[in-house]
């Protein structure tokens, strides 16, 4: 009789033990679950740094880089200026930097003759001065860009030059030839613009801003890697 109870007893708490059991296996599969959630949010915080370590790496490694290019134009707008202050006309000459750019602003009357693309005597000398610096920092590509003011050309030169633009290109180009034929700068990197009058930088309606927008321009970028 005894024995019979305690099988009955036994019988009457299986359920119940299995509901316990059962609620114990799925508390330990929800943890299970929480910690693998858990584990994969912690491997992608994990990579994220990472990540944003290597960029910024690469971002300071940028920097230095930028940092010492903008060294080196200084120490080459510095040469030329001191260079520049040499020259008869050295008031007229503008050197500056833009970004990471040097840019050397010469007026034609320096460099030519009025509706001519022969460089004058001056105009000689003044690039020589620049160019002998120029020559001193290589493998920097280098831009010459000629511009006019919108006075339509005159007769005696339209023979030669149908419009202001094709006057610009021939005094870029005899910029550029000049640097090629007497200096050590490398063709490869050359290269010539003309713009006519479409880029002036002063009023086209008095004589002095015209003669402000007579002018070439010398654009020196960074060394290429």
């Amino acid at each position: 009789m005894t024995i019979a109870r305690v099988l009955l007893g036994m019988l009457l708490l299986m359920p119940f033990l299995s509901g316990c059991c059962g609620k114990h296996v799925r508390q330990i599969e929800d943890q299970e679950k929480l910690l693998t959630v858990r584990e994969s949010r912690i491997y992608e915080l994990e990579t994220m740094q990472n990540e944003l370590q290597a960029e910024l790496i690469h971002n300071d490694a940028l920097m230095k880089e930028l940092q010492e290019k903008l060294r080196e134009n200084d120490a080459l707008m510095n040469k030329l200026q001191k260079e520049i202050e040499t020259l008869e006309d050295n008031n007229k000459i503008l050197v500056e930097r833009i970004r990471d750019k040097l840019f050397i602003t010469l007026p034609n009357a320096v460099l030519f003759s009025s509706g001519s693309a022969n460089l004058s005597e001056q105009g000689f000398k003044t690039l020589k001065t620049i160019c002998q610096v120029l020559e001193k920092y290589p493998d920097r590509p280098i831009c010459i860009e000629g511009h006019t003011d919108n006075v339509v050309i005159g007769p005696a030169s339209r023979e030669k030059y149908a419009t202001n633009w094709e006057l610009s290109i021939a005094r870029a180009i005899q910029v550029m030839n000049y640097m090629v034929g007497h200096f050590r700068i490398n063709p490869e990197l050359l290269s010539v613009k003309g713009h006519g009058p479409f880029k002036p930088i002063a009023s086209n309606a008095t004589p002095e801003g015209r003669a402000e927008n007579r002018r070439v321009v010398i654009a020196v970028s960074p060394k290429t890697n």
